[in-house]
């Protein structure tokens, strides 16, 4: 199977672009993407949204991730800390990638 990376990222970035709308008008993130008041259909904690699924998880420190899931372990991930895409990530990996995160977060509020 082939992936269009290119065409996630567009319909992802279009979703980033809302929240970070919203976050800017509210001065927070929002709680769940329906919140935003755009067409999104929910199931449980994931989202549809021009045919792929979304789940959407707003961090403490105003910061969140946004994956586009295609199965049990394959994944693509927008961390908007760090402002990037992680390809290919499993839940394994996407859980270090936020636990480091978190660490680091700690280390640097320690240090001011």
């Amino acid at each position: 199977m082939i992936t269009d990376t290119a065409d996630i990222e567009r319909v992802g970035n279009e979703i980033i672009g809302m929240i970070d709308d919203f976050q800017k008008r509210n001065n927070r993130l929002p709680i769940g993407l329906n919140e935003i008041g755009t067409p999104f259909v929910g199931i449980n904690e994931t989202y549809e949204y021009k045919d792929y699924i979304f789940y959407y998880e707003p961090r403490k420190d105003g910061f969140y991730w946004l994956t586009v899931t295609f199965g049990p372990d394959e994944n693509y991930c927008y961390n908007s800390k760090n402002k990037s895409w992680i390809w290919d990530c499993d839940s394994e990996q996407v859980e270090m990638y936020k636990k480091y995160d978190i660490e680091n977060d700690f280390g640097d509020e320690t240090d001011r």
